[in-house]
């Protein structure tokens, strides 16, 4: 029984210790770097692209989230595309981004090709549920609304 008592004491001084160094507090001036959703579904420039949604962290200056979509026919290809990640998203020798300049959605012409460019600045404000997530809730509503009846 001492030594649980010992044991106790100890523990509870160590505690009060590693309190006392802040380690467990952040800085005032951290911020934590903006988590965005990372894919690629679709067609650009005729080259298809099923790059598996993931989650990055983005870098220290980046401060938005995208989703930029796409659908149109050139003249030798066709593109159907759905892309989201850290802004500006860039695909190598295809896409050059068009950067953030605010929330909300905007329509950009880039080559006489009209895509529909989405910023946000949330962590993982780009998400979107699958359909099945939302059909599960919907149906969940549903079940409730009709127990109310």
């Amino acid at each position: 029984m001492q030594i649980m008592m010992a044991l106790t004491t100890a523990l509870s001084s160590a505690g009060s210790w590693f309190n006392s160094l802040n380690v467990t507090t952040q800085r005032s001036d951290y911020t934590p770097l903006l988590t965005c959703i990372d894919e690629i579904q679709g067609v650009l420039d005729g080259i298809q692209y099923n790059q598996p949604s993931s989650v990055v962290e983005c870098g220290r200056s980046v401060t938005y989230c995208q989703k930029i979509t796409a659908h149109y026919i050139s003249t030798n290809s066709e593109t159907e595309i759905e892309m989201r990640g850290c802004d500006p998203i860039q695909v190598e020798d295809r896409f050059d981004g068009v950067p953030c300049m605010k929330e909300g959605c905007h329509e950009q012409v880039i080559d006489s090709e009209t895509y529909n460019v989405c910023c946000c600045a949330s962590s993982m404000c780009n998400f979107v549920p699958p359909p099945e997530l939302l059909n599960y809730f919907l149906g969940l509503g549903l079940l409730y609304v009709i127990r109310l009846l």
